[in-house]
């Protein structure tokens, strides 16, 4: 088989054995197991099918990203959405269906208090099987079984935190109460009369309705009561979505301009849409405005996590989410941490699904009931998620005011007093900035709308990790507001403190006080709490004030203010105005504005310091901008799986390549497997990088992340260098040492693999360490220079040998005349000098670059040599007769010609003598045979011919013209010693 068909062969094999690893690899590690049915039950048709899609699209978003990050240990969860149609009997047949089939680990659903009842109680007993609710109201949901969870806020206690902030912040003493005949609106109504009463406020009007009967008629009549005796009372619906929806409706048309307050229910989308849907976008947001409502979660006060969710959710489902769809989100991964629990505590027991069904709804079950306490909360996009008795979750509440059809933060907040601390609570409910709230005290905390536009980021420092940031930052506010100065504001990331100065626009207008400033500084790079991928960073700025913490100051986003083009997030804004400065080549991954809470450091502050004192705890805005450099990323042609399966290639190949190192020979196996090693490496290292990484960024913290990136990224650099050195080794090295039959000094190796990695050492720091290369290059230069004026002389003759041994102008063997030396014989070369023993046997040693710049003869180059001798006769002898007699010598003696035939040439008379010049060829340069024999000839016809020799004069040759190695020859210098005394004797 020829060498080309092995080869094929071998190619044939590693791709057989990598199909066959990458099926085994599936099979055995990344094939799903199966999956673990989520029961998703809502009202997806009918009145309100809107709060069912909320429902359904949160907690399908949240089983995405579960899939999407590798399910739970290879379990993938599996969505099963059931219409209850908003009818309690038909839910509890759903409900009954799903205990039957015993298939779903947890049920999620129940958009009305009703519906959640009944799947409670259907789901309750004997059944085990964990129900989540985000339905307002319903107090026998919880009570219906222990395996029964509430996640909206509680019906009383939202009821009588409004009812305090309806009489104390917003100072409306009467009121009127529209309740719904269900328990929903019992409680709600019980609750804020209850609180009423405690101020010394009766409430003497509630209205009552049954839901679904004739309930336009009562409303209608309450409208024309209201309006007939002129009250102004606010009123509260204590009711559900549809029906506060209908009552606005008529109360706004009927032109009663009374305020309006109400629970959750009228904080949702089922709410704001089904207005819409009765009288029209336009006249919805003027029936609104104005609106006070209590919910969960206001987006201008969420934090980072809830503004990525609802970025999300507005981007997959082109619209907005409400507390609805985050509790529903929530809920989802809460199960799905549970169920984690259970994969760890299985470990290797490998239970078949069935039996991890039933596991998994106990580990849920008890997941949840560990959630309760403050310090056991879940940390879910709707906030802080634990459950107090009843398995009720127990949230903060906030108060949201309709902007149009903008739900917003309220001018003031109820802020909890922490259990920590000790307040003079008489003298701050003599202050006003007090309420006693559902049993406890809480202060009124004025909030602050923020606001911030980037303009552009530049100048990326590689020092300190910074960059300039200029940005737009303004803050709308009550006139009356506790003493809010901007001037005040602490910027936590900059690098020197950032002062506002004046603002660039001040304006008071309808008792709000707006500024706005224009703002430039340094800003530090990744210094947000925030997670980000491996190779990206954040841009970021993060401020918060210096002495004013929550319980004086809230500060929200400005949604308001900060609303851009229609279904335009803020990265997209941040794109088309080109605010990242084109010299940074950076593309946005995501943004945000969100509020936080930071515990800060209390700097001595007596209100800090000391026992009973308060918590420092300060409200925060941070923007930040993730970015990653634009460049192509495998990711985005190559599914996470699939670099699984390079792996195994890469690394099959890679083995075929170093067996054929050990096992052929021959530069054909070397340029094959030097092709599979340049192939498959990068390859595995690509490959394996990704899967690393992926499992550092899902297991890992950030930081251990970026040191994985940042090696992954230092390799990248270094294999072609360390490919690169294998290539000088095979192709260069090798090749030398055979040719010329002797090694290549390790210094060579060395110094030459040094620059490949010094080359690769530098493009690490100038690329992955983002660091300037100047310093670096200028240490390493003055260093170089050190060492190459130290040891120039030895690197000349270095290169020089390296010249020699490529160019090879002589061997060892040859004999040659290298400048002004003798003739001499070359018996040795290295890489730094070279050795010459004369004809006298001395040994010289000169460095190879005397050699390089020197005239170099060599007499052995060409295979034979000519060398000169000559013949001294009487000039009594015609030339003629002694040339013919020189030529017959010469034709007498085979071996005198056996190189070359002799030539004779006549020279004259010198001092009485006639001088015949002989040119005699050697095939050495050395040898006296053809020497010898050529003057025995002479001899001999001499003697027959009555000729005698005469010796030649003692400065023959002397101003000659010819070259010095013609003139005289090793072979004449060493002249037989019978010719030597025989002439000696005739001139004697």
């Amino acid at each position: 088989m020829s060498r080309q068909n092995k080869l094929l062969l071998i190619l044939l094999v590693i791709l057989v054995l990598g199909m066959v690893g990458s099926f085994l690899a599936r099979k055995a590690f990344l094939a799903s197991q199966g999956s673990l049915p989520v029961a998703l039950i809502g009202s997806m048709s009918g009145p309100e099918a809107e709060a069912g899609l909320a429902l359904s699209r949160g907690a399908e978003l949240a089983i995405d990203e579960i899939n999407e990050a590798g399910g739970l240990d290879r379990f993938r969860l599996q969505a099963e959405v059931f219409d209850d149609a908003g009818s309690p009997e038909k839910a509890r047949e759903i409900a009954g269906k799903i205990a039957r089939e015993g298939r779903h680990v947890v049920v999620i659903g129940g958009n009305s208090a009703p519906v959640a009842e009944a799947l409670s109680a259907a789901l309750s007993g004997e059944k085990k099987l964990p129900f989540l609710t985000t339905a307002a109201g319903g107090t026998a949901i919880s009570q219906g079984g222990d395996w029964s969870f509430k996640t909206a806020l509680n019906d009383g206690q939202q009821a009588r935190f409004m009812a305090n902030y309806n009489r104390n912040v917003l100072n409306r003493k009467l009121v009127t109460i529209v309740q719904e005949e269900t328990p929903f609106g019992d409680a709600l109504a019980r609750g804020f009369q209850e609180t009423y009463e405690k101020f010394g406020t009766s409430i003497p009007i509630v209205w009552s309705f049954a839901p679904g009967n004739d309930e336009a008629a009562t409303f209608q009549a309450v409208i024309d009561q209201i309006k007939a005796s002129r009250d102004l009372s606010a009123i509260f619906l204590a009711m559900g979505s549809a029906e506060a929806a209908h009552f606005v409706k008529l109360a706004r048309e009927g032109r009663l301009r009374n305020d309006i307050v109400g629970p959750d229910t009228l904080a949702s989308n089922l709410f704001v849409r089904g207005l819409v849907d009765l009288v029209g976008e336009e006249n919805a947001a003027d029936y609104l405005h104005d609106t006070y409502v209590t919910s969960s979660l206001i987006w201008d006060t969420a934090g980072e996590a809830a503004q990525g969710f609802k970025n999300r959710y507005r981007s997959r489902f082109d619209g907005p989410p409400d507390w609805v769809a985050s509790q529903a989100f929530d809920a989802v991964h809460m199960a799905a941490r549970g169920m984690l629990e259970v994969m760890h505590a299985a470990g290797n027991e490998n239970p078949d699904e069935a039996d991890l069904v039933l596991r998994g709804r106990q580990w849920i079950r008890d997941f949840l009931v560990a959630r309760n306490s403050p310090e056991k909360a879940y940390p879910g996009v709707s906030g802080m998620v634990y459950f107090e008795k009843e398995r009720e979750a127990s949230r903060p509440v906030q108060v949201g005011r309709y902007d149009g059809l903008n739900l917003i933060s309220a001018m003031t907040q109820l802020e909890p007093i922490r259990k920590k601390g000790r307040v003079d609570y008489l003298q701050e409910i003599k202050s006003g900035r007090m309420l006693y709230v559902n049993d406890r005290f809480m202060f009124k905390t004025n909030v602050v709308y923020t606001g911030l536009t980037l303009k552009e980021v530049s100048k990326v420092e590689n020092e300190d990790h910074s960059a300039e940031v200029a940005f737009q930052l303004w803050f709308r506010h009550a006139e009356n507001a506790v003493n809010f100065d901007p001037q005040q504001l602490e910027f936590l990331n900059a690098v020197t403190p950032i002062e506002l100065g004046k603002p660039v626009e001040e304006s008071v207008r309808k008792g709000l006080v707006f500024k706005l400033y224009e703002v430039k500084g340094r800003f530090f790079l990744n210094s947000l709490e925030a997670d980000r991928p491996y190779g990206s960073q954040v841009v970021g700025v993060s401020f918060r004030h210096r002495f004013l913490n929550r319980n004086n100051l809230v500060l929200v986003v400005d949604e308001l203010g900060m609303k851009g083009k229609s279904g335009q997030n803020l990265a997209e804004r941040i794109e088309e105005s080109q605010a990242l400065h084109p010299s940074l080549e950076w593309e946005v991954n995501k943004a945000w504005l969100a509020s936080e809470n930071s515990l800060t450091f209390s700097l001595g502050r007596p209100q800090y310091v000391g026992y009973g004192t308060e918590e420092p705890v300060f409200s925060r805005i941070d923007f930040g901008i993730q970015v990653s450099p634009e460049r192509f990323s495998l990711r985005d042609v190559v599914a996470d799986e699939y670099f699984v399966y390079i792996t195994i290639f890469a690394f099959i190949g890679i083995i075929f390549a170093i067996g054929i190192d050990l096992n052929t020979k021959g530069m054909f196996w070397s340029i094959s497997s030097y092709g599979l090693h340049l192939f498959f490496w990068p390859l595995l290292l690509i490959s394996l990088g990704q899967i690393v990484l992926d499992f550092s960024v899902n297991n890992l913290v950030a930081s251990i992340t970026d040191r994985i990136d940042l090696v992954y990224n230092a390799l990248l650099w270094l294999l072609p260098a360390r490919l690169g050195s294998v290539a000088l080794e095979r192709f260069v090295w090798q090749p030398l040492e055979h040719r010329t039959e002797r090694m290549v000094p390790n210094i060579i190796r060395m110094f030459a693999a040094m620059v490949l990695y010094v080359l690769a050492i530098c493009g690490v720091v100038a690329f992955v360490l983002d660091e300037a290369l100047t310093s670096l290059l200028a240490t390493s230069g003055l260093l170089a220079m050190i060492i190459g004026l130290a040891v120039q002389a030895n690197i000349a003759n270095v290169f020089s040998g390296i010249v020699v041994n490529i160019e090879r102008p002589f061997s060892v063997g040859d004999w040659v005349k290298i400048g002004s030396l003798d003739d001499a014989q070359v018996i040795d070369i290295t890489w730094r000098t070279m050795r010459l023993q004369t004809v006298n046997g001395h040994v010289i040693s000169i460095p190879n670059g005397k050699a390089s710049e020197s005239s170099v003869v060599n007499y052995t180059a060409a295979g034979h040599v000519r060398i000169r001798t000559v013949v001294t006769v009487s000039p009594t002898y015609p030339p003629q007769m002694i040339l013919g007699i020189l030529e017959a010598a010469a034709n007498s003696d085979p071996e005198i010609s056996s190189v070359k035939k002799a030539s004779f040439v006549f020279l004259g008379v010198d001092k009485s003598l006639a001088q015949y010049e002989a040119w005699l060829w050697l095939n050495d340069f050395v040898d006296d045979s053809v020497v010898q024999a050529f003057w025995k000839a002479v001899w001999t016809h001499f003697q027959a011919n009555d000729i005698s020799l005469q010796p030649s004069p003692r400065d023959a040759g002397k101003g000659d013209s010819r070259p010095k190695a013609e003139q005289q020859s090793p072979a004449t210098k060493r002249r037989p010693d019978w010719i030597q005394s025989y002439l000696e004797e005739v001139v004697a």
